[in-house]
């Protein structure tokens, strides 16, 4: 992104690859996805060459975009710092693509790879592991391929016992004592184990822009994860906020990514920032736009810590999707999830990324997978964030009538009583309606309650949303409202009605589930008023980057080799097996071995 220019005075930043992300996000106002000029505007009334938003510097560096036709608020973001955050989360796609040459940075041969042969390279004596050994031309060093991933290891045999502890909530402690390892022999495991998931999952996941996928439900939603403090005079925690999405119908984990990036140092950026004059711009024209700077972390207003929430009551949802669009109105960043809370500090090594710009490159992420896809449904957490993200990404196949979006939102504080009260009195409602309607199957029957249903949908929130009372109760989603994000008027009831009738969180609910209940690092913290919203407990990490590499082994170990068995199924399958990325469950010694030829 070129720098700030004050004689210039862009209004938006300038777009990047084709990539500009400000522009009105309202799907009912006529100009949703309109780009913001970045050229200065006449003002007055009736000036018919205005791009139709008015641009407002607040506080804090922010920037706010707003329609003059629906008069909706947006941040004006940075499109060089989303695109960045795309290329780290996508990085692993391009794993098979990395370039093998002389090691030497300073060599000219550095980025050709050793496959070019005796023009750049010669051939020498392979080492005593049978690793080939090659002479650059340029400069005469010498350097070898590894031959195997696991050359190096002296114990490559614990590789599959300390993944499969890993992955059953053994504390590391546990694990070493079982493996016989010592603790920093685990830690270097566990990066060799993320390597070769990261290598594994980009190979199968760079076949599916050619794998025809008709359709496509998915669910993404949020979760939390903490790291204990390492200083006993300064008790914060990190808070690391991750984004997942999931398919529906195969259960299949498509992106699992968390707000930090382990690849920058704090020092040097901090001082970079000083002496670029970064400090001085407004956040979307900044150099390190996407990234948590000191400066920021205490200059913005804290929220008193945030405790467990009160659980909902029954039949109150409605009351608690009004107060969420609330307290979005409320905050200074509106598409941000929420700002840093008064017990949270920055990580001491990597850099923390705004939530934001994270939510913006998993879309991305998920739209360079999608390439080849016919249809996509979103059914996301009400969350505005998520909501700006996905539009923005996918505004193009949102206009074509290829993607739509929706709300959902679910009481999942009920007790286990209330819940199967509610399923008892769905149950005993469908027995009257089957009496009435005998020639029609279930789904059928659920189909016209929700055509019903339809007719009475409810108007929340400051922008009157239209949401509607799901009538079908279970066990695991006993409460749950579902608002239509993009409607273009382009269905027909009983097609809208089907939609509505799929709306869920389940599967990625499902999946964070398992990764508290697996991963023993990333379990639910307990909090106290005494502690007054801290958090310790002897099973966290220390270091944030175990959070991201943790999360990526068990994505790829949920998706490959984990089986289980779905309505109408008569047989156990991984996700992938019904997604058509593999045909049987991947053995972990296939994982762990892996190497992308």
């Amino acid at each position: 992104m070129p720098p700030y220019d004050s004689s210039n005075k862009l209004r938006v930043p300038m777009p990047v690859l084709g990539l500009q992300v400000n522009f009105c996000k309202n799907m009912e106002c006529g100009r949703f996805g309109t780009l913001a000029d970045t050229s200065r505007q006449k003002r007055g009334p009736g000036n018919k060459t205005s791009d139709g938003y008015v641009i407002k510097s607040e506080g804090g560096g922010l920037v706010k975009l707003r329609c003059k036709s629906c008069k909706q608020t947006s941040l004006v973001k940075s499109n060089q710092a989303v695109f960045e955050e795309y290329t780290r989360l996508s990085a692993y796609l391009d794993v098979g693509s990395v370039i093998t040459g002389c090691p030497d940075i300073d060599c000219p041969s550095a980025t050709v790879d050793v496959s070019k042969g005796m023009p750049f390279y010669k051939r020498e004596s392979k080492t005593a592991g049978g690793s080939q050994r090659y002479r650059c031309k340029a400069c005469g060093k010498t350097f070898s391929i590894t031959k195997r991933p696991i050359i190096r290891q002296r114990v490559p045999h614990k590789n599959k016992t300390i993944l499969k502890l890993l992955m059953n909530k053994e504390p590391f402690r546990r694990i070493c004592e079982v493996a016989e390892i010592s603790q920093s022999t685990l830690y270097r495991k566990i990066d060799f184990l993320h390597v070769q998931c990261l290598a594994f999952v980009g190979d199968r996941e760079r076949k599916l822009k050619s794998l025809p996928l008709e359709r496509l439900y998915l669910a993404t939603d949020r979760q939390e994860y903490l790291a204990n403090w390492t200083n006993t005079f300064d008790k914060r925690n990190v808070v690391v906020k991750g984004i997942g999405t999931a398919d529906l119908r195969t259960g299949y984990v498509f992106g699992m990514n968390v707000n930090y990036d382990p690849s920058l140092d704090p020092r040097i950026i901090e001082k970079m920032v000083r002496s670029n004059g970064d400090l001085l711009l407004d956040m979307p024209f900044r150099e390190f736009a996407r990234i948590w700077l000191e400066v920021d972390h205490k200059a913005r207003d804290r929220k008193t810590p945030r405790l467990d929430p009160d659980p909902i009551p029954q039949g109150a949802l409605s009351l608690d999707i009004a107060q969420r669009y609330q307290e979005a109105l409320e905050r200074g960043e509106i598409e941000a999830s929420d700002d840093p809370e008064i017990y949270s500090q920055l990580p001491i090594e990597g850099m923390q990324v705004h939530e934001e710009y994270t939510m913006y490159g998993h879309f991305m992420l998920l739209k360079e997978l999608f390439s080849n896809a016919g249809k996509i449904r979103f059914f996301l957490d009400q969350d505005s964030g998520i909501r700006a993200a996905c539009l923005s990404i996918f505004c193009d196949d949102i206009l074509a009538g290829r993607c739509d979006a929706f709300y959902v939102r679910v009481n999942k504080d009920l007790t286990i009583h209330q819940k199967r009260r509610l399923v008892n009195m769905h149950n005993h409602a469908m027995e009257g309606q089957r009496a009435l309607y005998p020639y029609l199957n279930d789904k059928s029957i659920r189909l016209l309650w929700i055509a019903e249903e339809m007719k009475r949908l409810k108007y929340i929130g400051k922008w009157q949303d239209r949401w509607l009372e799901y009538p079908f109760p279970d066990m695991s989603e006993p409460e749950k409202f579902v608002c239509y994000l993009t409607d273009r008027n382009d269905m027909n009831e009983m097609q809208l009605a089907r939609l509505y009738h799929m709306a869920s969180l389940h599967k990625i609910d499902s999946f964070f589930n398992q990764v508290r209940s697996r991963l023993n690092p990333l379990d639910r913290p307990s909090k106290s008023k005494s502690n007054q919203g801290r958090s310790f407990l002897k099973y966290q990490v220390y270091k944030p980057s175990l959070i991201q590499k943790l999360l990526d082994i068990f994505r790829v170990y949920h998706n490959f080799h984990l089986k289980s068995r779905l309505k109408n199924e008569d047989e156990k399958k991984t996700p992938a097996m019904r997604l058509g990325l593999a045909k049987a469950p991947i053995p972990i010694d296939d994982i762990v071995n892996f190497r992308d030829n």
